[in-house]
């Protein structure tokens, strides 16, 4: 039983990253978005005074992406689109400042922005896009004038074999999930461990020297107390489980 509860075990975690490393071919963004950067109804407020250019504007709104590569590969040469739709009844606020950065610890990483007929399209090119860690991503920052923001569709189409999906969680989620599973894991091994070890002292302390002090009362010989002892063992002393018998043999095979 606990044989095969391990073999599961195994079987789960190399499925989990199986699917994480082998299935996973695209770039990962999850996106952020705050209208009404500033909450002006505040009384802290009161005295704030916003300005772009030097023109009196109400208030800023942002809409960020985080872009992960969760590849197994560093990419060459990214080209990722921005596209702005406007909201139904809404023009396309005027952008105060926009840009794509690259995580703190990777500084060597040339982003340019490339030149687009569109207006309301924006796109950068990533010279190397590297391995993302858990907590690394690049930021594409996006801040518009005003109390709303626009529609934006992040993609690369311009960039062979290399799409952009919504960010799917499964990193953490096969992180997670393997940290239970070897949590679980411990937690039986040590278990069935003292369980061997209970029932076993249990039996050498105290079953077989009272059977033992029986047999004495009933004046059999020694020889035949063994061979009592011998065969009361093996028809009633529970079975040893997986884990323990196999360390027992293990300890046995390094005194021999």
């Amino acid at each position: 039983m606990l044989k095969q509860f391990f073999i599961t075990i195994i079987t789960i975690i190399i499925t989990i990253f199986s699917t994480y490393y082998f299935a996973n071919s695209s770039l990962e963004y999850r996106e952020f978005s705050k209208e009404q950067y500033y909450n002006t109804s505040s009384k802290l407020f009161d005295s704030l005074d916003i300005r772009f250019k030097n023109k009196k504007i109400n208030n800023v709104s942002i809409y960020e992406f985080a872009i992960h590569n969760n590849t197994l590969e560093d990419l060459e040469d990214v080209n990722i689109y921005f596209t702005l739709k406007a909201k139904e009844g809404k023009d396309i606020p005027n952008i105060i400042n926009k840009g794509l950065f690259p995580p703190s610890k990777i500084s060597n990483n040339k982003i340019t922005e490339l030149e687009l007929k569109d207006k309301n399209v924006y796109a950068y090119n990533i010279t190397l896009l590297k391995q993302t860690a858990i907590n690394e991503y690049y930021l594409a920052r996006f801040i518009f004038e005003g109390n709303d923001i626009p529609q934006i569709i992040i993609s690369t189409p311009e960039t062979k074999n290399v799409d952009i999906i919504e960010y799917r969680f499964l990193k953490e989620n096969a992180i997670i999930a393997i940290i239970l599973l070897i949590a679980v894991s411990v937690i039986i091994f040590f278990s069935a461990l003292f369980d061997g070890w209970s029932n076993n002292r249990y039996w050498n302390k105290k079953r077989i020297p009272k059977l033992n002090k029986l047999l004495k009362k009933l004046n059999i010989d020694e020889n035949n107390m063994a061979l009592i002892s011998s065969e009361y063992e093996k028809e009633f002393k529970p079975k040893d489980n997986f884990i323990y018998k196999k360390l027992i043999s293990i300890l046995k095979r390094k005194e021999d």
